[in-house]
């Protein structure tokens, strides 16, 4: 009699692809249901660790460790249930069962393989137009991606995410109102791990040359950064080569197209010492070079071009010039302009000659008619030349009273006249020239005490060429003071000075004078 029960046993071959398909339904044929919910947990629980850790490196490891047990566990379960060597019968169901299994397994193989074509398209998609600098497209694509695919497609959706954090970063620096906040978010973006949009290199290369043109004099904050950004460029995406040049090119022709020489000259000379050797930055530089000596030349002609010698920044233009002709006969020996450019160079330095000369003049005058000249000196070269004859010609600066007593026959009536100039100095007492007595108030005596005359430095400066053509010492006298102050006690006098310098009158100063 045919065991029955053995009939109903489930193949085999049939449990191992029912757990290998979904794990547990090969021991619920097995009629072993404690193993097939221990299966169903399991997997479960497997599910949700590779669910939450995507994309982690120890999720392979545990999915292949977990369905490895559950195979070998299935076909020690299943041992001795093969059918095939069963009645014919017997094996036409075994074959229907495990296609049956089979099937299941190709469908959930299948689903799989959709959902994680499904992750990979969109975060192809996303790529392309992150690429193209659409990030508002990029990130509304991988938006699509859902729990599905992060738990069959982890490494994709973990790739997925960081693309979306560096779109985010892109869209807040192109966000930004200054160029030099985009230049900035756009350094943000190129360090982002998801960052694929190539361009990033060479706009923020553009910002700053942009800046450069608008602001040429701020070349070490905007030019000089802009071809650093560009020869990362290159480093970066070599395909861009050729945008690079051009980008270079470009600048270059605008700095040169405001019209502003010293501006060409000076970028030149600026990018020049950055020493950039890439033939993309290395060849545009180099023909915007052959430019260079004649915007040079221009450049220092310019310094002095309708300039009024009236202008606070006439001097300073001049001696802008004098350093760049000098800076041009230096660099360029062999060019056809040296000769014109050192006759140009000998005019420039003979004009800031004369000028500093005259400026000096003027300082001289000023200090003369303000009474500061002697301690100074100087020639002021439009007064009249002295020739021997003093009369209305001179000043007089220091000395008790000196002043004053310039006679009116060698006094100059103002600056413009001025032939000498006078420096008396010191108030030295000199010699005992006379007595004086004093009645002494409340006393029947009186008092005699010496009169001291005084003694003078001289100076006589030729005012229109500065120098020194006479010095001597002269003395004074004069009368005795109206009064001198003794101490007293008790309205009687104690003690009166032994001296007393005199009085310096107008007619008392002859010694000074009478040589004139």
């Amino acid at each position: 009699m045919r065991d029955l029960d053995a009939d109903r046993r489930p193949d085999a071959v049939t449990v191992l692809l029912g757990n290998l398909a979904l794990p547990g339904i090969g021991y619920l044929l097995l009629r072993r249901h404690v193993f097939a919910a221990v299966a169903i947990v399991g997997t479960a629980l497997v599910a949700l660790a590779v669910f939450l850790s995507p994309g982690s490196g120890f999720v392979p490891v545990l999915l292949v460790v977990w369905w490895s047990g559950i195979a070998i566990h299935t076909v020690v379960a299943a041992r001795g249930r093969s059918a095939l060597r069963s009645a014919p019968g017997r094996r036409a169901s075994a074959w229907l069962s495990r296609s049956g299994a089979l099937g299941l397994m190709v469908v959930v193989l299948v689903m799989i393989s959709a959902v994680r074509s499904d992750a990979t398209s969109i975060l192809e998609s996303a790529t392309d137009a992150h690429r193209s600098g659409d990030c508002e497209a990029a990130q509304s694509i991988l938006d699509r991606l859902d729990n599905a695919h992060t738990l069959v497609a982890g490494q994709t959706v973990v790739d997925a995410s960081v693309q979306w954090e560096a779109c985010e970063v892109l869209r807040e620096a192109l966000g930004e109102e200054e160029p030099l906040g985009v230049v900035g978010g756009l350094d943000d973006y190129i360090v982002e791990p998801g960052a694929v949009w190539e361009e990033a290199w060479l706009e923020r290369a553009r910002l700053l040359l942009d800046l450069a043109v608008q602001i040429p004099m701020d070349r070490e904050d905007y030019a000089g950064p802009g071809f650093a950004y560009l020869s990362q460029a290159l480093a970066a995406v070599p395909s861009q080569s050729e945008r690079v040049r051009a980008a270079a090119t470009e600048f270059l022709a605008a700095i040169d197209a405001l019209g502003v020489s010293c501006w060409s000259a000076d970028m030149y000379v600026f990018l020049s010492d950055r020493g950039d050797t890439e033939p993309e930055l290395a060849e545009p530089l180099a023909a915007f070079g052959e430019l260079v000596p004649e915007r040079l030349l221009a450049c220092a002609r310019e310094q002095t071009e309708g300039e009024d010698p009236a202008s606070a920044f006439y001097e300073d233009d001049l001696a802008d010039a004098i350093a760049r002709y000098e800076e041009f006969l230096t660099a360029y020996p062999d060019h056809e302009l040296f000769a014109t450019a050192e006759q140009e160079l000998a005019d420039v330095e003979s004009e800031l000659t004369a000028f500093l000369a005259e400026k000096a003049s003027q300082e001289v005058r000023a200090r003369v008619e303000s009474g500061s000249y002697c301690g100074s000196g100087g020639a002021y070269l439009d007064a009249e030349p002295y020739d021997g004859d003093a009369s209305d010609s001179m000043f007089v600066e220091g000395g008790d009273n000196v002043e004053a007593a310039l006679p009116s026959s060698l006094a100059a009536d103002n600056v413009d006249e001025v032939s000498l100039v006078m420096c008396v100095d010191g108030q030295g007492q000199g010699a005992v020239i006379d007595t004086c007595e004093y009645d002494v108030i409340g006393s029947p005596g009186t008092e005699t005490i010496d009169l001291l005359g005084h003694e003078y430095s001289v100076e006589v400066y030729e005012l229109a060429t500065g120098e020194l053509i006479e010095e001597y010492t002269a003395k004074t006298g004069g009368d005795c003071p109206f009064s001198v102050e003794c101490t007293s006690y008790n309205y009687t006098v104690v003690t009166c000075p032994d001296t007393v310098d005199a009085t310096n009158e107008r007619n008392d100063f002859g010694d000074i004078f009478d040589r004139w």
